[in-house]
């Protein structure tokens, strides 16, 4: 049986939600604009013949907690003085920020063991 117009209207909300959220977070990247491109082109691309509602629901389900992932994690970084290691970090109104303890040089945190 064929998903229902609503959940087609679903599946197309998520999609273009996540192009957006690609082209906000990557903006001035054209190599990671590009790929992230492929990348949700591709998994919408394999699951479209899907017809199974659940598992289309599951579908969308992972979309939108990739999106979340995309819009709250992701940074762009670009290195601004290679002497002393200083970047410029592209953060957004709604990327988390945690509160990160100050590591000296070289240091690693937890049980993380640094072998170089």
């Amino acid at each position: 049986m064929a998903p229902s117009t609503a959940l087609r209207m679903e599946v197309l909300s998520i999609f273009r939600k996540l192009h957006r959220t690609r082209q906000k977070i990557f903006s001035g990247d054209a190599l990671a604009l590009v790929e992230a491109r492929k990348t949700i082109n591709s998994e919408f691309q394999s699951r479209r013949s899907q017809t199974d509602e659940e598992e289309i629901n599951k579908s969308i389900q992972m979309a939108i907690e990739a999106e979340v992932v995309l819009r709250k994690t992701i940074v762009q970084a670009k290195l601004v003085d290679n002497n002393n290691e200083v970047f410029k970090v592209k953060i957004h109104p709604e990327t988390l920020r945690n509160d990160n303890a100050k590591l000296k040089v070289g240091e690693v945190p937890g049980n993380i063991r640094n072998d170089s």
